[in-house]
């Protein structure tokens, strides 16, 4: 089967964006995401850094996020209008028969679309993305649990 290429208009973020875009979050500006479990049910997680957003949404199909609250999260918090508008276009096309097939389509390419961030921000700054407590194989905390 063949990938689909995704146009994303992303440029390659400066250095000082991406220093920005890549930095943990302080707790009011992080956003909130679920992840469901069978028996609480949806569990609130708060995702401090882009690199686990898209982890998360990457890697874990019971991870959800509001992809319109992403959006203004994107260019509001983040400051990444570029990154918000690639988010606003997929959104603004849905593709799929069913509301659920638009919904996996706008999460796989939204995935896509911060994974490319991520890495291009990587590219700027080797030496910082992912923070001083990242471990080499990925399992640095991406989220925290908040008690509701």
């Amino acid at each position: 089967m063949e990938q689909e290429t995704i146009d994303t208009g992303l440029s390659k973020p400066g250095k000082e964006l991406a220093a920005h875009i890549t930095r943990e979050l302080a707790w009011e500006e992080r956003i909130e995401g679920s992840i469901f479990d069978a028996g609480p049910g949806p569990v609130t997680h708060r995702v401090y850094r882009l690199e686990g957003l898209s982890n998360l949404l990457s890697n874990m199909a019971s991870f959800s996020v509001d992809f319109g609250a992403l959006r203004e999260w994107a260019g509001g918090t983040l400051g990444d209008s570029e990154l918000a508008d690639a988010i606003g276009a997929v959104l603004s096309e849905p593709v799929g028969e069913t509301q659920e097939e638009a919904d996996d389509d706008a999460r796989g390419r939204i995935a896509a679309i911060l994974e490319l961030r991520v890495a291009q921000c990587a590219e700027e700054l080797p030496e910082d993305v992912g923070g001083d407590d990242a471990e080499t194989d990925g399992s640095a905390p991406v989220a925290e649990v908040k008690a509701d």
